[in-house]
């Protein structure tokens, strides 16, 4: 995978937590918004869902590669 360093090929394990970090950050917003400015809850739930499938799914290709 390419970074956003000019095309610097970076480590996979710095890219999967940049992700995962990103997403975290973005899942609380999103909570904020739904207690704090009426957002509909199914758009954070359907967020969770994927990052949750997401993490689930990095997790299981990194055991198979052990």
């Amino acid at each position: 995978m390419y970074t956003a360093e000019g095309g610097k090929i970076g480590k996979t394990d710095e890219v999967v937590y940049a992700l995962l970090t990103f997403s975290g950050v973005v899942l609380v917003i999103l909570a904020l918004l739904t207690v704090y400015k009426g957002l509909a809850s199914d758009i954070v739930l359907s967020f969770a869902g994927t990052v949750l499938g997401g993490t689930i799914a990095t997790i299981s290709q990194k055991l198979g590669r052990l």
